[in-house]
């Protein structure tokens, strides 16, 4: 296994006798002797010990050892908001082996690409979180099952001559990629290292009980899992719905103790306009992925407010955060600060002859310290380009974000935009240009183009062929959606489609965003257009679509379960009712609501607990 490490070397780490100078496992070797029995994870009616958390990882280490032979290379894990997650990186970064997300809700194409352009053999999987059969051809498949332990006599361990170094990647995160092929992100031992260590935030204490709110894929999860193992707590899981509909996230909360809570800005703006005081319960909160909405974060400052709130910054290149802000006192209408840098990190803005500027001056945000990433897997051109030598220290790197930022004079870092396509969706990073060159490869597509709009998301503007013309939009819409949700994450499959005889162009002959016309909905029925029920109303405006009729499909025509979430909000507050997460998967979704809604008292909450049903996969 191969990947591409900075073109001029690594920072060097900071001496003293801090975590950051040792290794990751040392860290974790020390607190598991210390509070063996301490729970590293719970869920339902189980726990996972340190002590059992360090044997059963050794036996897996040991396991993925004897499996590969001399093919050592990254180790994709099918896991998602579970016990075994611990288990499989934990064991993974015992062998110095990188393990490699998957997402249970990527798409097959998806996920088949990522496999290949890592080398998979091995694959973890969980019995409890079933698999396309089609994803285990070709793997060695092995199974890790946090509530059926093996005995001690089984207990195997790896050699610890293979114990890693501090710059061994620990594990290969895919993220959006602007020519249509996801780029895989090497962290190393050293950077999660640090990461946890930091003193201010997260600066977790042990015994604490945090979250497992966070998507294995993403790089906000890294702040539940091994920030909450590098620093004794416990994590505590639930199903993702859990995070969705307040009522039962707010009973999940107090029921079991929770004590931190790690949430993407999507899924804190969800929960906190449904019921801005589920927070107030928690010791701290820390959320990440987006520009806070200030109104959002004043409301919950005013009701009920946790202990400490921290808002973030920070991309995936460097592990996970690098800055952090208190929210206290808010204005509605201000900007919330990306905030100051963690220890160790340093923050640059430059102009775009790569000067350095002064505090007030906006320009790119260049980010330097032991929490840069190593480099793109297997790709020397992008890590060359983004990964760049610092002028001011040559011997040192800093990441190029792209992201427009400035910082003041009391050196907080303001952050406002991007200077290329790449946005953000629910806390995902999103290049653009990947879904227009796959929008483009479509049958029947002579050109499209891709504008994110945050009044509407993501919009399609599509010049068809004229076969297809003859097919009628309603048809053609259809289509390319189900095209794209093969292909893609459902984040990343726009919401809608503007079919155009052509694009206006400009004078360089590129797409010309600025002309393109407002989103042209589907024409309204008959019946669309004698008023809508309030319930049926409440759809449209969630999802911008005035003819969505009682009949349609929510997930079909472009809702997502962070839509859905805010809308079970609005739904509360106009007819007093929950509507359970689960009806949003449905189809007539519409009418099944209204139907729960009429039939429903105002005192009815949604589901929590085990309900017997399957989990929602929005």
């Amino acid at each position: 296994m191969t990947h591409a490490p900075h073109s001029s070397g690594t920072v060097a780490p900071p001496t003293g006798t801090g975590m950051h100078g040792s290794l990751l496992l040392d860290r974790f070797a020390a607190l598991s002797a210390e509070r063996p029995e301490r729970p590293a994870c719970l869920w339902e009616n189980h726990s996972l010990s340190y002590r059992e958390l360090d044997r059963i990882s050794s036996r897996l280490a040991g396991d993925i050892l004897n499996i590969s032979g001399d093919t050592l290379g990254p180790v994709p894990i099918f896991l998602d908001r579970c016990c075994e997650v611990l288990i499989a990186c934990l064991a993974m970064a015992k062998i110095g082996l990188p393990y490699v997300p998957v997402s249970p809700a990527w798409p097959e194409a998806r996920t088949r690409k990522v496999l290949e352009k890592v080398g998979a053999r091995i694959g973890i999987f969980s019995p409890a979180q079933p698999v396309a059969p089609g994803l285990t051809a070709g793997l060695s498949v092995l199974y890790v099952d946090a509530q059926n332990l093996p005995g001690e006599k089984s207990e195997s361990k790896p050699d610890p001559s293979l114990q890693p170094g501090p710059d061994a990647p620990l594990y290969i995160l895919f993220t959006s990629g602007s020519t249509g092929e996801p780029k895989g992100v090497v962290v190393t031992h050293r950077n999660v290292a640090r990461f946890a260590a930091s003193p201010g935030c997260p600066g977790y204490s042990a015994g604490k009980r945090i979250t497992s709110c966070c998507a294995t894929a993403f790089d906000l999860s890294v702040a539940e899992t091994w920030g909450g193992m590098l620093n004794g707590c416990t994590m505590v899981c639930a199903p993702r719905e859990t995070y969705l509909e307040s009522q039962r996230c707010k009973d999940f909360l107090l029921g079991q103790s929770v004590d931190y809570g790690v949430f993407p800005t999507a899924v804190f703006n969800a929960l906190a306009s449904q019921d801005p005081s589920i927070f107030g319960s928690l010791d701290k909160v820390i959320i990440c992925g987006e520009l806070p909405n200030s109104a959002l974060c004043k409301k919950v400052r005013d009701t009920a407010p946790p202990g400490v709130f921290y808002n973030t910054y920070g991309p995936t290149e460097c592990t996970v955060f690098v800055t952090s802000e208190k929210v206290e006192d808010i204005d509605r209408d201000s900007t919330i600060p990306a905030g100051t840098p963690l220890s160790d990190t340093y923050l640059q803005i430059r102009g775009d002859d790569g000067t350095l500027l002064s505090p007030g001056n906006w320009g790119e945000v260049l980010i330097g310290g032991p929490g840069v990433a190593a480099g793109y897997f297997n790709d020397p051109e992008r890590t060359a380009a983004a990964f760049v030598p610092d002028s001011l220290t040559p011997s040192a790197t800093v990441y190029r974000t792209g992201d427009r930022g400035m910082i003041d004079h009391t050196g907080k870092l303001f952050v406002s935009g991007r200077f290329d396509d790449q946005i953000k969706i629910s806390g995902m990073r999103v290049q653009t240009g990947e879904i227009k060159n796959l929008l483009n490869s479509a049958p029947g597509v002579e050109m499209a183009h891709i504008v994110h709009r945050p009044d509407f998301g993501l919009i399609a503007y599509v010049v068809l062929d004229e076969q297809r013309r003859k097919q009628g939009p309603e048809q053609n819409r259809e289509a390319l959606r189900n095209f794209l949700a093969k292909l893609l994450p459902s984040q990343m499959v726009p919401s809608h489609f503007s079919f155009m005889e052509d694009l206006p162009l400009n004078a360089n002959g590129k797409v010309d965003s600025g002309q393109l016309p407002s989103p042209c909905f589907r024409p309204q029925t008959a019946e669309a257009q004698s008023g809508p029920s309030d319930i049926l109303g409440a759809f449209r405006d969630a999802l911008h679509d005035d003819a969505f009729a009682p009949e349609d499909s929510f997930l079909a025509c472009g809702g997502n379960s962070l839509v859905a979430a805010t809308l079970i909000g609005t739904l509360h507050r106009n007819t007093g009712v929950w509507v359970p997460l689960e009806f949003f998967s449905q189809p007539h979704t519409a009418q099944l609501v209204q139907m729960f809604i009429s039939s429903a008292s105002p005192a009815v909450s949604p589901p929590h607990g085990e309900t017997g049903r399957e989990q929602v996969r929005f």
